[in-house]
């Protein structure tokens, strides 16, 4: 089931990234990153809970697909992964725009926004092609977010 729901945070970060196709540029690393060692039980605090349960279920995820947008200010990152740079730092770079702009939009603790940043990162570096429409949702891309960002529940701490 969660890997299911992995998926469709997948194909709706991907949906909106592919509107952004043609943004170009560089971004700078940081905590964001998707890197080997992933941090733990990072929403596990009464603030982020009380959050989470005023926002609702799913509306962190929507938020994060929306920052994805290269509207939403992230089009540099973005736009080097697309572009074909799926190294760590690209990924780093983006996982952090993601972060800051969730943090900014829901008021969710840094550690906690980190762990959308990078599983949105990852999903667009690791599976850019089995995610793209018309396969958005598909098995094959819930398959390969939960092969390749398997880390998110943890990192959450569910």
């Amino acid at each position: 089931m969660r890997g299911i729901q992995l998926g469709f945070l997948v194909a709706a970060v991907l949906s909106v990234a592919a509107c952004g196709e043609t943004s170009s540029g560089e971004g700078t690393g940081g905590t964001g990153g998707t890197g080997d060692q992933h941090p733990v039980d990072q929403c596990v605090n009464d603030a982020d809970q009380a959050i989470y349960d005023d926002l609702g279920a799913g509306a962190v995820g929507n938020v994060a697909a929306g920052c994805a947008n290269p509207a939403a200010g992230c089009g540099g990152p973005l736009g080097a992964i697309l572009g074909g740079d799926t190294s760590e730092s690209a990924k780093m770079a983006l996982g952090d725009c993601i972060a800051q702009c969730v943090s900014d939009e829901t008021g969710l603790s840094t550690g906690c926004t980190s762990c959308y940043g990078m599983i949105t990162a990852c999903s667009i570096g690791s599976c850019l092609q089995p995610c793209l429409p018309p396969n958005s949702g598909s098995e094959e891309c819930a398959a390969c977010s939960t092969e390749n960002c398997g880390f998110f529940d943890a990192c959450l701490g569910i």
